[in-house]
């Protein structure tokens, strides 16, 4: 692959900053906009087409992701020198709900896996990718990590996407949320900033829900009613 005419997949389901996710990732090389639902969907399409791509390293990108500068020309770099059983990149955004730098939005794949990869899509799992990964970490292909923050996750969604992220993040990170104690910090922001404000009732909301909760951007687990009740209008566009 040569750097900075890498082919990138952004991966869509219409994201307030999914134009911009691709206006960043243009710096970086050509641009493929996946958009699909649910979330498996999206998975098993961008793997379809990071095969016909046919490049060493693939990056896959969430468009609730907005890079910075030369991040995925130096962590392919980084790649080329990894050994040959490293199947991806679990990369690093820095995350507005959670206030710190944590592994979402990015992975970047060795693209001669995935055909492996796509036997372990599972509709219906509450984290797909970690799923996948865990299945191929069995057959020897190893999850990498990397230092480098690869951009800004989740930063000026709208507050119906945020109420949807939050609800699944209850069952989803419901133990990184307890161990860290962020409702608190929720709770603190919500002052000033109405994303929390979303996220934090999101979260009450999605505490009380028994059922499994699954990643669908066409189930948003009573937005309309949540921002009404709390005086809120929907976002414009970016």
């Amino acid at each position: 692959m040569l750097i900075g005419y890498m082919d990138i997949i952004i991966r869509s389901c219409g994201e307030r900053t999914a134009d911009r996710c691709e206006e960043l990732a243009k710096q970086h090389g050509n641009t493929h906009t996946i958009l699909a639902v649910p979330f498996s969907e999206s998975i098993w399409q961008s793997y379809q087409l990071a095969i016909e791509l046919d490049q060493e390293w693939t990056p896959i990108i969430d468009a609730d992701v907005l890079l910075h500068d030369g991040v995925l020309e130096t962590a392919i770099k980084g790649l080329q020198k990894q050994p040959t059983n490293v199947f991806c990149l679990d990369g690093k955004t820095d995350d507005k709900i959670f206030g710190i730098p944590r592994r979402a939005g990015i992975h970047i794949y060795r693209t001669s896996m995935l055909p492996t990869a796509m036997n372990f899509i599972a509709p219906g799992k509450i984290k797909p990718e970690t799923h996948i990964r865990k299945e191929m970490d069995k057959l020897g292909g190893v999850t990498a990590t990397s230092k480098i923050i690869f951009g800004k996750h989740d930063y000026e969604q709208y507050y119906t996407d945020l109420w949807r992220k939050a609800i699944c993040q209850t069952q989803k990170l419901e133990k990184m949320i307890d161990r860290k104690n962020v409702v608190s910090e929720w709770a603190h922001k919500s002052k000033k900033d109405n994303d929390f404000k979303v996220i934090l009732h999101a979260h009450m909301y999605g505490k009380k829900i028994t059922d499994r909760i699954t990643i669908d951007t066409r189930e948003n687990y009573g937005a309309k009613e949540g921002l009404e009740k709390l005086g809120l209008q929907e976002k414009g566009e970016l």
